[in-house]
């Protein structure tokens, strides 16, 4: 497993979001209290949760509504859509991603 550079600090307000790709896997990177990484596609119909909204503590899909909680990747509509979330870190103002080899 390997720590990533995604992004620096300063380049994500708090309560925002932007999406990142880390060896071709595309990420939600989140900046709330924290900075949390799920990813970026819904599993229920791959559209692209960078485009949806966020409510909370959760990123709402664009396309029908659904919920995930950024922190743990959990779906709230149905829980065989969770999606997969990766621990973050900040080193030297430099957003930092842990990704599988």
């Amino acid at each position: 497993m390997t720590w990533h550079p995604v992004i620096k600090n300063h380049e994500l307000k708090e309560g925002a979001k932007t999406c990142v790709t880390v060896d071709g896997i595309e990420l939600l990177l989140v900046r709330k209290n924290g900075f949390f990484a799920i990813e970026n596609l819904c599993s229920h119909e791959d559209a692209p949760l960078s485009d949806g909204c966020l409510e909370e503590e959760h990123v709402v899909c664009p396309l029908h509504g659904w919920k995930f909680q950024f922190r743990t990747g959990a779906c709230e509509t149905d829980s065989d859509f969770d999606l997969p979330c990766f621990a973050t870190r900040v080193e030297e103002e430099i957003v930092y991603v842990f990704l599988p080899d």
